[in-house]
């Protein structure tokens, strides 16, 4: 399996499962909204870096960023809402973004930086790009 669609498939499926869970808590439904920006926003970012970075070190660092923050919002989730039991519980889930920098940017900032050094070996030669289909065969 390519890490393109591993990465992709494990930040779609974050989107869904953290939605429906901060839905369920809500009591109209859609003012899970009120929450999405502080509580999913790091993913955001994730997300958005595994459409930019394209090198396979840089899709394996977000594959693994993507399963931390995955456990972070867990983490946050079940505290605020099924073991603290507490009217304001549901506010640990504004500063979940908060709790999870320290490791998010270093992954984001590694994952670039994997990228940056895959992009510097296809410029200087050291990775040759497969030829295109119309080359192969025209000789």
């Amino acid at each position: 399996m390519e890490i393109d669609s591993v990465k992709h498939g494990l930040a779609v499926g974050l989107w869904i499962v953290g939605c429906f869970a901060l839905a369920a808590q809500c009591d109209p439904v859609y003012a899970f909204l009120f929450f999405v920006p502080t509580a999913l926003g790091p993913h955001a970012v994730t997300h958005w870096l595994c459409y930019r970075l394209k090198s396979r070190g840089a899709g394996v660092v977000l594959v693994v960023a993507t399963l931390a923050y995955g456990a972070c919002f867990f983490y946050f989730y079940m505290s605020a809402f099924y073991i603290h039991l507490d009217a304001q519980g549901g506010l640990s889930m504004l500063i979940v973004w908060i709790a999870s920098l320290p490791v998010m940017v270093p992954l984001w900032l590694w994952a670039r930086a994997l990228e940056r050094r895959a992009r510097g070996r296809a410029d200087a030669g050291e990775v040759s790009p497969a030829p295109p289909l119309e080359t192969i065969g025209s000789g």
